[in-house]
């Protein structure tokens, strides 16, 4: 009872504060100008904030040109979990930072202003502007509606496989270069392949270079060698996942995505947005054989034939492994079907476990986790009851580029990761009516100064979490950043970011068909009950990788009943 009472306190001040915008803060500060910030606290918190605040209110301190008769300027921050996306219109607030931002369809809406100008314009102290550090396909995408920025990148999520390296190197979990170096010679041991101690020289892993710095040396290239090393795993008494079981599933998708973006590479997944593989093909399946092994053709990806790509090879193999890996308990720590569990609990289970009975090697997230334990203080407790904890090394893992085999050197990819919670920054299109030109100059100024390069720099070191924008960090940051930060960071910079963002205005007019924020139409099958999860389908529908696969499967006529 007192934790409903608690949360409804929560619920009410929260409302009240988005009506009237200036409840939350009772000591406002009339000499100065304010601007209302509303800031999703989920995820990558509000440490970064505080800092970027810090930073602009004492460069403002003396400034006198925002409302006459005011000197400064004061920011005032709503911290909330909730979306204020549906009460934006009459919202006080002024500059938002959220997730789960459509932004054509509020675009569209009229709900958001145009800052093409801050986006264009140079930044005073810089070499170029902002629309500079954006990405080709970002640009194009984000001003797609009409020619106009109305959004700036917030934070990337690159959903995926974090796996605790310290585990790995300890219980030596990396393939072998040499056969003499294995750890098994018996093909049918588990740990055939598998290097004998810490000397070995280990394989190339996914990427194809041996001793890059990379972190991918001994790791599985190959779905073959991912499913080995699962089963070595739980020879050697490790839980292979944890993830926590939400009410829709997500998170066991960031394994299904994770996988598929790694697998079919850039170019034939971005195909799934923009509609178009380029020159590159990607591998459709046409049958399956009597072995029920796909026979598949390699094709270019256009809108003529855009509804065969749901029927992309790399879409059947990541569904096989899953498989196996949902519907196999030896393959999950039981916490991973608890409904009662918050992320932090999931946190903290993962970070405790290599001092249990029940160790697990790999937990699904996003790269905003380690923020999120840090945040809740679950990093804290564990280190607490487990020094050795503070010394843990955990990172986002390489995932495998083929099938079977092994990645021979110079034939490996560079990391493929997906960016999947379409986070945003926006200023609200009502601040002139709300609050004047004046506040509407002050938000986009404050908008610009998040997104020189200290600030984006700072917000990485402070979050542990990129954007989606091309900025250096500082060496003060990279030193501060943790190592799973540091490899975060490093799969931006060196590998390719699926972000499911485009200008094709079919893509454009059909946001629920090509949403990867809520319940995406990417995996949803005709199998069974018409699963939109694979984990419902195998779990609950007990379908086979294949039955779902072929479920999945569109044809003319449902691209024609898209909007053009």
């Amino acid at each position: 009872m007192k934790k409903f009472i608690v949360l409804l306190m929560v619920t009410i001040i929260s409302l009240s504060a988005t009506s009237i915008g200036c409840a939350k803060k009772l000591n406002i500060d009339e000499s100065k100008t304010q601007l209302y910030v509303w800031n999703f606290d989920g995820g990558v918190g509000h440490t970064w904030l505080d800092s970027v605040i810090t930073r602009f209110e004492s460069e403002k301190e003396e400034a006198d040109y925002y409302r006459e008769g005011k000197k400064g300027v004061e920011i005032i921050v709503m911290n909330s979990k909730d979306s204020p996306l549906k009460t934006l219109k009459n919202s006080s607030y002024s500059v938002f930072f959220l997730e789960g931002v459509a932004y054509n369809t509020l675009a569209a809406e009229k709900k958001l202003l145009n800052i093409s100008d801050i986006v264009t314009n140079n930044i005073e102290g810089e070499n170029g502007n902002i629309e500079g550090k954006l990405s080709s396909n970002t640009a194009k995408s984000l001003k797609a509606y009409d020619g106009n920025y109305y959004v700036l990148p917030h934070y990337q999520s690159f959903d995926g496989v974090y796996y605790n390296k310290t585990l790995f190197d300890e219980k030596k979990f990396y393939f072998a270069k040499n056969p003499e170096e294995y750890r098994s010679s018996d093909p049918e041991d588990p740990g055939y392949g598998f290097i004998l101690n810490n000397s070995a020289i280990k394989t190339c892993g996914p990427n194809g270079v041996y001793e890059d710095g990379q972190g991918d040396d001994g790791l599985p290239s190959t779905m073959e060698e991912y499913e080995r090393l699962c089963n070595f795993m739980v020879a050697s008494g490790v839980k292979p996942f944890i993830w926590l079981n939400g009410a829709n599933a997500s998170y066991q998708m960031k394994l299904v995505n994770a996988l598929w973006a790694s697998l079919e590479g850039y170019e034939g997944t971005m195909a799934n947005y923009t509609m178009s593989s380029g020159t590159t093909k990607t591998k459709i399946v046409k049958e399956f054989d009597e072995f029920n092994q796909p026979i598949s053709d390699e094709v270019v990806i256009s809108e003529s034939n855009f509804y065969d790509i749901y029927q992309q090879e790399s879409r059947y193999y990541v569904l096989d492994f899953c498989k196996k890996v949902f519907s196999n308990s030896n393959y999950f720590h039981s916490d991973s079907l608890t409904s009662t569990f918050s992320q932090t609990d999931i946190h903290e289970t993962f970070l405790e476990s290599k001092f249990t009975s029940t160790p697990v090697g790999m937990i699904l997230e996003g790269s905003y986790w380690e923020n999120e334990a840090r945040d809740s203080e679950a990093l804290a407790r564990v280190i607490k009851n487990h020094p050795d904890a503070a010394t843990m090394e955990i990172g986002i893992m390489p995932l495998p580029v083929k099938v079977k085999g092994t990645v021979a050197e110079g034939e490996g990819r560079a990391p493929v990761v997906f960016d999947m919670l379409s986070s945003y920054a926006f200023i609200n299109a009502n601040v002139k009516m709300k609050h004047g030109e004046a506040v509407e100059r002050l938000a986009k100024d404050f908008l610009k100064f998040c997104y020189t390069d200290i600030s984006l720099s700072e917000f990485t070191e402070k979050s542990s979490v990129p954007k989606d924008l091309n900025y250096q960090l500082t060496s003060t940051a990279k030193n501060n950043m943790s190592y799973c930060a540091n490899t975060v960071w490093n799969a931006k910079a060196n590998g390719k970011v699926v972000v499911p963002i485009s200008d094709n205005m079919v893509f454009i007019k059909n946001p629920s068909v090509f949403s990867m924020y809520s319940d995406s139409m990417l995996w949803k099958t005709t199998a069974g009950v018409g699963y939109s999860r694979p984990w419902g389908g195998f779990r609950d529908g007990n379908l086979s990788a294949k039955n779902y696969f072929l479920g999945m499967k569109k044809d003319s006529t449902w691209w024609n009943n898209l909007s053009k």
